[in-house]
């Protein structure tokens, strides 16, 4: 299942609109991020994951690939860290419907 969410990320003086696609399937157990993250962005996971089970939600244990598109630009920072949580809670919505 494929969920979009919309974050930003400063280039220059300009706000880019940076599109987080997160899909989630049984085809493994692991967790990635793809797009040019830095390493406050792939840590992200976890600080989300940790978020979510505090919240007593549901945080998958499959495969969980996070898209930041565009590919072009540097993510760095922590500003994405909502737009991945909500994408994750989306797509394990639609899993939990349609399976």
């Amino acid at each position: 299942m494929l969920v979009k969410t919309y974050g930003s990320a400063v280039y220059g003086v300009e706000a880019i609109t940076i599109t987080v696609e997160v899909s989630v399937n049984n085809q493994g157990k692991n967790y990635f991020i793809v797009g040019l993250p830095d390493n406050a962005v792939k840590e992200s996971l976890q600080r989300v994951e940790s978020a979510i089970k505090s919240n007593k939600l549901f945080m998958p244990r499959t495969k969980l690939v996070v898209n930041l598109a565009p590919a072009n630009i540097k993510k760095a920072g922590t500003a994405f860290d909502l737009p991945i949580a909500i994408g994750t809670l989306g797509a394990t919505e639609q899993i939990k419907k349609s399976g």
